[in-house]
């Protein structure tokens, strides 16, 4: 089982493609590097930035390969930073059973006699990507002000766009509320679908995202409070919308609108927030996007130094947000619920100062119980203060006090405040363990408050331990 070097450069899609896979071509970054000669087959998993792994596999007797990466270039950088290595240093591979991930896709691929014929593009090489020449640090200073020309064109272009995209949002919502919020109402899926469509041809998809999602946020709600639900979602949209048209380089709102910044270029910018610490895994979910993508979030909580917590402190979060297609498959949670990390974490810019992904870490199993604990009055408070700054937010993390989960005969859930049994807030999760009901009092639980709700991600038993909700 052989690969040349020639097969990966002419595979390659472009000349980044091959630099990008270069960067990759550290052992650190590839704890599995694996392969199966009966199969010709070679798999890994790349570690990057975030907080889980890509999984690359390739076929090297027919050049085939896929990777759960959601990159648009094909072959993706992973896939060739696997074939690079194992073209250089196929013994570096270790021979291991064919995994269950990588089994499935060499049986749903339609395996051929030979290889395809490669058509090679020029303007490529490996040794151009081994000597990096076109790294804008090796630029001269006139391409490096001609490149920055570019951006800066492409990026009026772009706003320019969006400006006109949001414009006509802003008209379809005065022209579907001037028809009446019921009508609305009966149509919502229809209608977000036509006017998110063309706010993704504005480049705005992330906005476009969003109002895709509204109706399954909306009408998931009981048919009496649909009406508030949407209006409530419906205003925080115009005000994001507005924030753009009138500062249209404020950081949350661009990445709320167009895209968040990419990790490469955020560790190479000054504009960024470093802090290290461990780390306490809050919680985790995931949820299937209108656009094919799968959106996992993993909240963490910065564990605090002292041993005594400071009265009136509140908690340090950080919130790890990754996509990938669906048609990757399930994916297993990042990290064992409870779990702490020792971790340097890069914090995007701007007002909130709460998404962030994992620079380095060193990771162990070791669960601890959180010693921060919020009341009512301070979740109001705290979510009331975010709303000044970033008036479209549509989540806040918290960590309450002891309670219990209670069921009322409709199915609503709640959470009841142990001292203060009239001190309640209902919980937007249509299935919750039994074993949180059975619990006389839960220690603490996770929750994300979303104005009107709470979504519980997880809860500390003294029965049960810690439970994913």
């Amino acid at each position: 089982m052989q690969l040349s070097l020639q097969v990966v450069q002419d595979l390659a899609p472009d000349q980044s493609s091959l630099n990008a896979a270069k960067k990759l071509m550290q052992p650190k970054k590839w704890p599995v590097r694996q392969k199966a000669a009966q199969l010709n087959s070679i798999w890994g998993q790349c570690q990057g930035s975030g907080s889980k792994p890509y999984s690359a596999m390739a076929d090297v007797e027919n050049h085939g390969y896929k990777c759960t990466c959601p990159s648009r270039k094909f072959p993706c950088k992973h896939v060739l930073a696997l074939l690079w290595q194992f073209a250089e240093t196929p013994d570096d591979f270790v021979e291991s059973e064919t995994p269950e991930w990588v089994s499935e896709w060499m049986q749903r691929r339609k395996r051929k006699t030979s290889a395809a014929p490669i058509k090679p593009t020029s303007g490529k090489s490996l040794s151009q990507a081994e000597s990096n020449t076109d790294t804008p640090a090796e630029l001269s200073v006139e391409d490096r002000e001609k490149a920055l020309e570019r951006q800066q064109k492409l990026k009026a272009k772009t706003d320019a766009m969006v400006v006109t995209g949001l414009t006509d949002f802003q008209q379809w919502l005065d022209d579907q509320l001037h028809t009446g919020v019921v009508h609305l109402l009966q149509d919502l899926r229809k209608r977000c679908r036509f006017i998110s469509a063309r706010l993704v041809d504005a480049k705005a998809a992330q906005f476009a995202a969003r109002v895709d999602e509204l109706p399954s946020l909306v009408l998931s709600r009981p048919k009496e409070h649909q009406v508030n639900a949407l209006l409530t979602e419906l205003g925080r949209l115009i005000l994001l919308a507005q924030t753009w048209i009138k500062q249209p380089d404020n950081l949350d709102a661009r990445r709320a609108i167009i895209t968040a910044e990419t990790k490469e270029s955020l560790l190479h910018t000054d504009n960024k927030h470093v802090e290290t610490g461990v780390w306490q895994v809050m919680g985790e979910k995931s949820h299937t996007r209108k656009d094919g993508l799968i959106s996992q979030t993993t909240w963490l909580m910065k564990v605090p130094t002292d041993d005594q917590t400071p009265h009136g402190s509140q908690p340090r979060f950080a919130m790890l947000l990754d996509y990938f297609p669906a048609v990757a498959g399930k994916r297993n949670a990042a990290f064992t619920l409870g779990s702490k990390l020792e971790a340097t974490l890069v914090f995007y810019p701007g007002q909130s100062l709460t998404r962030a992904f994992i620079h380095e870490y060193t990771y162990w199993e070791k669960a601890a119980k959180v010693v921060l604990a919020e009341s009512l009055p301070c979740i109001y408070t705290a979510y009331q203060q975010a709303l000044i700054t970033t008036p479209w937010l549509e989540e806040l993390p918290f960590i309450l006090s002891p309670g219990r989960i209670r069921e009322d005969h409709q199915g609503q859930y709640w959470w009841q405040d142990a001292s203060h049994e009239d001190k309640i807030i209902p919980l937007a999760n249509k299935n919750l363990s039994k074993a949180l009901l059975f619990d006389d009092v839960l220690e603490e639980v996770f929750i994300v408050w979303q104005g009107h709700q709470a979504e519980l991600i997880s809860a500390l038993s003294a029965t049960w331990g810690r439970i994913k909700c």
